[in-house]
């Protein structure tokens, strides 16, 4: 489905939403999950039409690997693999569906899921996000954006 006038390239856009997917898969979205992703895309534009589509999939969570199929470009792949990292990471512990996933979305180097987490604490996004919230503890005091209710 073509996105019109958008400043989300559809590349971006789809890493976006399987974004939202990885974090809906183990059905936990509980609020660091929600605050993790609230403040990445505190820079995103997305457009109406694009929000529209991102609630949608909070109401009806789509499949991850499938969304991660529409991304052609390497750049928006990493950033998916550094995202859901981040999310692994806020829940403390990889479940087999979430491992399965990000095998198949080649976000392990290795076939070891310790080797990818280690591994994956290297990406500048990941980097970024470790310093802001350890020495500014930035997202304590951040709420969630309002389009998370809606996977409730």
């Amino acid at each position: 489905m073509p996105i019109e006038s958008s400043r989300v390239s559809e590349d971006e856009f789809m890493m976006w939403r399987a974004v939202f997917a990885f974090a809906l898969v183990d059905h936990d979205l509980n609020l660091e999950k929600q605050k993790i992703l609230t403040h990445h895309m505190s820079a995103v534009q997305f457009s109406a039409e694009q929000m529209v589509i991102l609630r949608d999939d909070m109401k009806m969570p789509q499949d991850v690997e499938e969304l991660y199929g529409q991304i052609s470009i390497q750049k928006f792949k990493e950033k998916f693999c550094a995202l859901a990292r981040t999310l692994v990471w806020c829940d403390g512990d990889i479940d087999l569906q979430e491992k399965r996933i990000l095998q198949n979305a080649g976000c392990f180097k290795t076939r070891d899921a310790l080797n990818m987490l280690r591994d994956s604490t290297k990406h500048a996004l990941y980097k970024k996000f470790t310093k802001m919230y350890e020495q500014t503890s930035q997202l304590k005091n951040t709420q969630a954006a309002p389009i998370f209710a809606l996977a409730a």
